[in-house]
């Protein structure tokens, strides 16, 4: 799924303006919200939460990222946020995801808390998030070497290095069918997740990048180039 700049709008997700006429950027120019999902997963809204997502940033000037709560079909919460991407925080996250997928109560128990508020945050999943079209064009959209995975987080990350928020609305709340790539072509999957947790640590974190290419060679993960 491509995600370059057509006519000023990203590719492979669609532009969605506020209902509000009065929601614009300091700039005058309107809040463009990035509902982006990846052909092979579905995902719904409760009613008001895309333009809830909206209102977020036209009221807060300082906010140029912000994500819903997202639970999936039977209503459970997703840990649809995180702190920066570094290997002791990819083993925490993953450690939730599993322990919930495993039908662990203690992990949806600390999902269930972590996503009972609202707060700032690192980074918000790209399956649904709004963003300032004029943060979104001039941090550079989403950066092409992440095909699939972790185009979300160096959003974020280059949107909080310009001195911007990143928030998590806990009372916006999207139903996020998940899993439907991965299910159908799980190699596939896997090799893309790889190539892009690879380019994200070079560019995030280069002193660890040889590691995390040492770690995937010996455990046979490396993926093809």
């Amino acid at each position: 799924m491509g995600r370059g700049a057509d006519r000023g709008h990203p590719v492979g997700g669609r532009l969605r303006p506020p209902t509000d006429p009065a929601a614009s950027d300091r700039a005058g120019h309107p809040v463009g919200c990035t509902h982006r999902s990846a052909h092979a997963e579905r995902r719904s809204s409760a009613p008001g939460a895309i333009d809830g997502l909206c209102d977020v940033l036209a009221h807060h000037p300082d906010i140029r990222v912000v994500g819903p709560r997202l639970v999936d079909t039977h209503g459970d919460p997703e840990l649809s946020f995180g702190a920066m991407v570094s290997p002791l925080a990819e083993w925490r996250q993953k450690r939730l995801v599993r322990g919930v997928e495993r039908g662990s109560p203690a992990a949806r128990d600390a999902v269930a808390a972590l996503t009972s508020t609202s707060h700032d945050v690192d980074w918000v999943s790209g399956a649904c998030l709004a963003c300032r079209t004029t943060e979104f064009l001039e941090a550079g959209g989403f950066d092409e070497q992440f095909f699939m995975y972790l185009e979300d987080v160096d959003l974020c990350a280059t949107v909080r290095r310009r001195g911007r928020r990143v928030r998590f609305e806990a009372g916006l709340v999207v139903t996020h069918r998940r899993g439907r790539s991965r299910a159908s072509a799980r190699s596939a999957t896997e090799q893309a997740y790889r190539r892009s947790q690879l380019a994200f640590y070079a560019k995030h974190h280069a002193a660890w990048a040889p590691l995390l290419r040492v770690y995937l060679t010996v455990r046979g993960r490396l993926p093809d180039t």
